[in-house]
């Protein structure tokens, strides 16, 4: 992850090539080696391991938090330095990476004792002599030596060296440390090697070559069965039947004819098919505008167009609520008025006529009674007339159209009645006494 801004920093370079002038191909590894630091404009810092890689010249570049950043705490820490090469030995030391020197090549820097946070850097030429200091005090006379002493304590000091092998420069045994012409000549075998990671080609039968390109397969149908591969991976693509379909295949088209499946997507389905009246463009709108089926209030006028079924209901409260009902047709409507003092049914276009079917589906026989004429102030009534005392209670007169009779105060139905006889005798007087009295107009109690 980035630095915080503001920290000081130390660009270190470095440069892995083989002797052949190819470049290494690995890894470089920075990991610092206190875990957190604490700096007082940043608070906590977490370090955590960088990983610079040589790009195809063999070069690298890592930008790293100085080791001794200001205002940054503990100072005098190290960088554990780690090499992993693919082709070539690696190795591990510690560095120090001070803020003086901004810019640092590997190349120049020799490994520090982590413990003692010691480094020695290559910054470039060496800048200008600088004015002598005063000289110090002259120290005491040593006792004088002679050149044979000098050499036997060279001597002595080179041996000690050379015969210690438990600490030389931190190395626990350096009968282990391979010599400069030996290292060489390793790196140099491994890079002829045919296969020296045992990953380029086998020995054994029993292996797969890369080379072969899975030709040499113990069974092809074995391995497809082991990868899940059906049989369409030994399909060639085409149009016809026994190929994998290809984009244009006529198989693909619009026009095949579909499995029948529409009763999964019922409300009882496997998988029905739902809509919620948001996903209906419109529709959230256009119902609450519409009434409906269960119960519901009319606003303003209702037009009705085709045949309409009333059933059943009842206005309950004042009618005037809901005005003048109209039905209205084709040159022809029907009004229930109730403006004024009256109530009033009324026609209009056409003469009113009422009739009683004689199923209540309007079907079978029908009768007509009245006709209302719509040209002339005229009634006209079809049938017989009867004037009760009451619905359906004692018959009082009759008018009997289809059979052109009548008959009052009870009596019977009779046609038109013939007056006969001499006025001057009296004969027609009598005549027309009986017949009133034969029509209920009268009641004849006259004596000869």
């Amino acid at each position: 992850m980035p630095l915080p801004p503001g920290l000081q920093t130390v660009t270190v370079t470095g440069s892995y090539q083989h002797p052949n002038g190819s470049p290494f191909t690995g890894r470089v590894i920075f990991t610092p080696e206190p875990a957190v630091l604490t700096s007082a404009a940043e608070d906590t810092i977490v370090l955590g391991p960088v990983e610079a890689q040589p790009d195809a010249t063999g070069a690298i570049s890592v930008t790293l938090l100085a080791t001794d950043a200001a205002g940054v705490t503990p100072t005098g820490w190290t960088y554990r330095v780690t090499e992993r090469w693919y082709d070539a030995p690696g190795r591990s030391y510690p560095i120090s990476l001070p803020a003086a020197a901004p810019t640092v090549d590997l190349a120049d820097i020799a490994p520090t004792a982590p413990a003692e946070g010691e480094y020695v850097v290559v910054t470039g030429p060496a800048g200008p002599t600088g004015p002598q200091g005063p000289a110090g005090p002259q120290g005491p006379q040593g006792s004088p030596g002679s050149e044979a002493e000098a050499q036997a304590y060279t001597d002595a000091a080179v041996a000690t060296h050379a015969a210690d092998t438990t600490a030389v420069h931190g190395i626990t045994d350096t009968a282990l440390l391979e010599t400069q012409a030996g290292a060489t000549a390793k790196v140099a075998a491994h890079t002829a090697a045919s296969d020296p990671h045992g990953d380029r080609a086998y020995a054994d039968s029993s292996k797969l070559s890369k080379a072969a390109n899975l030709s040499d397969l113990g069974s092809v149908n074995t391995a497809r069965t082991n990868l899940g591969l059906g049989n369409s991976a030994t399909l060639n693509v085409g149009t016809t039947a026994g190929t994998v379909a290809a984009g244009d295949d006529a198989r693909l088209s619009d026009a095949r004819t579909p499995t029948a499946h529409a009763s999964t997507h019922a409300a009882v389905g496997s998988d029905p098919v739902t809509l919620t009246q948001a996903q209906v463009t419109g529709l959230v709108s256009a119902l609450a505008a519409l009434l409906p089926l269960a119960g519901g209030t009319i606003s303003g006028n209702l037009t009705v167009s085709g045949y309409t079924t009333l059933q059943g209901g009842q206005f309950n409260s004042d009618f005037a609520a809901f005005g003048d009902l109209r039905l209205i047709g084709s040159g022809k409507a029907y009004r229930l008025r109730r403006g004024g003092s009256s109530l009033d049914f009324e026609g209009g276009g056409a003469d009113v006529i009422i009739s009683v079917w004689s199923a209540d589906t309007f079907t079978g026989t029908q009768r007509s009674y009245f006709r209302l004429s719509a040209d002339a102030q005229n009634i006209q009534i079809a049938g017989k007339a009867e004037y009760v005392d009451g619905l359906y209670g004692t018959t009082r007169h009759v008018l009997d159209g289809s059979t052109n009779t009548l008959g009052f105060h009870g009596a019977s139905p009779v046609t038109q009645q013939a007056v006969t006889g001499s006025r001057l005798s009296g004969a027609a007087l009598a005549s027309l006494l009986t017949a009133l009295d034969t029509l209920g107009l009268i009641d004849d109690q006259t004596t000869a």
